[in-house]
């Protein structure tokens, strides 16, 4: 998979969200894909456009051709996205996830029984099959988020992005949510917009910071350290390592 952005920006209202972003992202960088920035710094607005949600100025192509040249169902077959908002599906749960079978079926096509297998298998590798006859909308937040990603994963696209995905976890659910990125990025392409530096850290991820109308990216390791959180965020951070874990402190 080869991710490239040339004189990428975009703007809102006359406001200008970002601009000339150049960044290439292949197969021989690591598997997770970072984005960090303040709010308004476009994080959103950025994994929009890699999907061709967003028009914007510029040039972004998926293994050399270009976002919008690809049909919705082709492009859906390469790139899952979940976006920060759950929706208002009344729907069973079972019915929400077998909606990732859409660009593989049609629209008008009921699931068969390879499909329903699909979608069974990811609910029971995120721990939700229980939920599988419940309504969604009765749902907590954080149980649409993972109803979410079984979708997202019975799509059986090549990348997946995530926009702020922890935004709706409770802590235990969040250090359980990393473990599945972690597994994920063994066959996926996982890009992720994310508010908490240490995930980025803990993941090992390439990370991409939104930083007004600057951007600069690299290793986790060699971004995100205390000087460069500190300017990014307009306070004073010190990050402390313990065993495979990071915290970030305001000091």
């Amino acid at each position: 998979m080869l991710l490239e952005l040339e004189n990428v920006s975009f703007s809102y209202k006359e406001k200008k969200i970002f601009s000339h972003i150049n960044f290439s992202y292949s197969h021989n960088d690591c598997n997770i894909l970072c984005i960090l920035g303040k709010n308004g710094a476009g994080k959103s607005t950025l994994l929009r456009c890699l999907c061709a949600h967003e028009k914007f100025e510029g040039s972004i192509k998926l293994n050399g051709k270009s976002v919008f040249s690809y049909t919705l169902r082709d492009l859906a077959k390469n790139i899952a996205y979940i976006p920060q908002k759950s929706f208002d599906f009344a729907f069973r749960v079972l019915d929400v996830v077998l909606m990732g079978r859409v660009p593989w079926i049609g629209y008008f096509s009921n699931p068969g029984k390879k499909d329903i297998e699909i979608a069974l298998k990811n609910m029971e590798f995120l721990n939700i099959l229980h939920l599988k006859d419940k309504n969604y909308l009765e749902l907590s937040g954080g149980e649409q988020q993972m109803v979410m990603l079984a979708s997202a994963l019975t799509q059986e696209s090549k990348v997946l992005v995530l926009d702020e995905p922890s935004a709706h976890l409770d802590f235990g659910n969040i250090q359980y949510f990393l473990k599945i990125i972690l597994e994920l990025s063994k066959n996926k392409k996982i890009i992720m917009s994310t508010h908490s530096p240490e995930h980025a850290l803990i993941l090992k991820a390439f990370v991409l910071v939104l930083e007004q109308e600057r951007y600069y990216y690299g290793k986790a390791q060699e971004i995100i350290t205390s000087k460069n959180m500190s300017n990014l965020y307009k306070i004073s951070i010190e990050i402390l390592k313990h065993k495979n874990s990071y915290s970030i402190f305001a000091i």
